[in-house]
């Protein structure tokens, strides 16, 4: 399975990111900080933020499973992440 995981530098999903690896998955991590990820030949890193459509993007395109794991240090920032989210996209299905 094709898994992408954003904020997966530490805690919740750096672990997630690990186990998905042990178990035989691709995954393609978003992060702000990409050193604390394993060097795995089935990791590909992308370096940027969850609220810059771009980098979201390059993260979940191909995904079979998306899991966001961000982590924030007050309240209020949680309110600006998703002010700031991309928008979703409508499939023509």
């Amino acid at each position: 399975m094709k898994i992408a995981i954003i904020g997966a530098s530490a805690g919740i999903g750096l672990e997630v990111t690990r186990l998905a690896l042990q178990q035989g998955h691709e995954v393609t991590t978003l992060s702000r900080r990409i050193v604390p990820l394993p060097d795995h030949a089935k990791l590909r890193r992308v370096q940027g933020s969850a609220t810059n459509p771009n980098d979201v993007r390059a993260t979940v395109e191909g995904a079979d499973a998306i899991l966001v794991t961000l982590g924030v240090k007050s309240p209020l920032a949680t309110t600006a992440y998703y002010k700031k989210s991309v928008p979703p996209q409508h499939s023509s299905c």
